[in-house]
C-alpha cells in the first residue's frame, strides 16, 4: 500500500501545481515524502508525529498536506474536539505491521542474493527494504527523526 500511497502524494504535487518546486527543492521534496514515510510508523504513532510534521511544514506544501490531513488522517475538529474520520482509514495504508513481518523474508533475500541465487527481485530494492528496517530498528531516534530519515529512501515517481 505504500507505493499508491505515494503515487496519492505525487499526484496532489502535480494537482497544486508544486511539481517544479518539487523538483528543484531538496528541502521542500523531504517534507513532501514524509507524508507517505508516515505508513512506516507504528499506528498510534502516526498522528502525534504528523502533527509534527504539520508544524514545521512549508507554507507552499500546504495543499498537499491539507489533502493528506483530509483523505488520509482525518481534519482535528475544534477545541477539544476529536478528529473527523480520515477518508481513508490509517490503518488500510499503513504498511508497519507488514514491514516487520517481513523483515525474516528480507534477511533471507539478502543471504540468497550474497550466495548467487538469482531472484526476479532486483537487489536495490532488497537494498530498501534493509535500509528501512535498519532506521525503524534504530531505538534512540523519535518517530519525527524516523520519518525524516526514511524521506531519503521513499521515491514518489515510479522508479
Amino acid at each position: 500500500m505504500l507505493f499508491p500511497l505515494c503515487q496519492n502524494v505525487y499526484r496532489a504535487v502535480i494537482r497544486f501545481g508544486l511539481k517544479t518546486l518539487y523538483s528543484e527543492n531538496e528541502d521542500f521534496a523531504k517534507q513532501i515524502r514524509s507524508l507517505p514515510a508516515l505508513a512506516l510508523l507504528p499506528v498510534p504513532d502516526v498522528i502525534p508525529t504528523f502533527d509534527e510534521i504539520k508544524a514545521q511544514f512549508a507554507a507552499e506544501g500546504e495543499p498537499v498536506l491539507k489533502y493528506f490531513e483530509d483523505y488520509y488522517i482525518g481534519v482535528k475538529g475544534r477545541l477539544s474536539r476529536p478528529r473527523k474520520a480520515a477518508k481513508c482509514d490509517i490503518l488500510l495504508w499503513n504498511v508497519n505491521d507488514n514491514t516487520i513481518q517481513e523483515q525474516s523474508y528480507v534477511e533471507g533475500e539478502i543471504i540468497q542474493a550474497l550466495v548467487g541465487v538469482r531472484k526476479s527481485r532486483r537487489i536495490h530494492q532488497i537494498r530498501q527494504g534493509t535500509r528501512i528496517l535498519n532506521i525503524m530498528n534504530e531505538p534512540t531516534i523519535t518517530n519525527f527523526e524516523e520519518v525524516m530519515a526514511l524521506t531519503h529512501i521513499i521515491s514518489l515517481k515510479k522508479s
